[in-house]
C-alpha cells in the first residue's frame, strides 16, 4: 500500500478540522480506517492552546479553588490564584485534568467546539509537522524501520508480554489496535529482526 504523502496528511488535518470520523477521511483518501488512527496518534502534537484571553488553568480543582498568595514574590496579591497564569506552576495542590475524549477517537482536538474555551493541554494533528517526522525518520533509516525508538519501546512494551502468554501476532494485534501505532506486518517484522528484546526469555 503506498505511503501516505504530504496531500493526504492535508486532506486529513483539513477533515479533523471538520470533525469527520476516521472511516469518513478512510474514504476521502482511499485508505483503511486503522491507517488513520495510526497516523494521528503517532503525530499527536501536545500543546497549551487556547484564547489569548483565557488562563490556561488545568486544574481539576480550579473551578472551586479558593487559594490566594501562593506567589511568595507577591505577598499582598488579592487576585484568587486560581485565575492566575502561574497557578499550575506554584500550587503545591495542582492535580492536572486531562479531557477524557482524548482517550478515543479522533484523538485530537482539531474539531472540538469547545477548543478555543478549554484551558485543559490539548492535542492535535498537523499535516505539515507529521510529514515532516515522517521524513525525518525515513532518512534516519533505523535499521530499516521509519519508526522512532519510543515507538519500538511502546510496541515491546504491549506485544512481548503477549508473545510469552502464547497469543499469536494476529490476535495481539486485533486486541490492541487502540494503543498500537504500527501495522500488524511491522510487529511481525520487528519480532522477526529481534529489535531491543522482542521475546527475551
Amino acid at each position: 500500500m503506498k505511503h501516505l504523502d504530504l496531500s493526504d496528511r492535508i486532506k486529513i488535518e483539513s477533515s479533523l478540522n471538520s470533525n469527520y470520523s476516521f472511516r469518513e477521511i478512510a474514504r476521502i483518501i482511499n485508505k483503511d480506517p486503522a491507517s488513520i488512527s495510526r497516523e494521528v496518534r503517532r503525530n499527536l502534537l501536545t500543546l497549551d492552546k487556547s484564547h489569548p484571553y483565557r488562563n490556561k488553568n488545568c486544574c481539576i480543582n480550579r473551578i472551586n479553588c479558593k487559594i490566594y498568595g501562593i506567589c511568595e514574590d507577591k505577598p499582598n496579591c488579592t487576585r484568587k490564584c486560581s485565575t492566575c497564569s502561574k497557578c499550575n506552576e506554584h500550587c503545591s495542590n495542582f492535580k492536572e485534568e486531562k479531557c477524557s475524549l482524548l482517550k478515543s477517537p479522533p484523538y485530537v482536538c482539531n474539531g472540538c467546539e469547545l477548543k478555543n474555551k478549554c484551558t485543559l493541554k490539548k492535542s492535535y494533528y498537523s499535516a505539515e509537522k507529521a510529514d515532516k517526522k515522517y521524513h525525518e525518520t525515513l532518512s534516519g533509516n533505523r535499521q530499516g524501520f521509519n519508526m522512532y525508538m519510543s515507538e519500538i519501546k511502546q510496541v515491546n512494551d504491549i506485544v512481548t508480554p503477549l508473545l510469552k502468554q502464547g497469543q499469536s501476532i494476529h490476535s495481539i494485534y486485533i486486541n490492541n489496535s487502540d494503543k498500537l501505532t504500527v501495522s500488524e506486518s511491522t510487529i511481525a517484522r520487528l519480532i522477526k529482526a529481534d529489535m531491543k528484546g522482542f521475546y527475551e526469555e
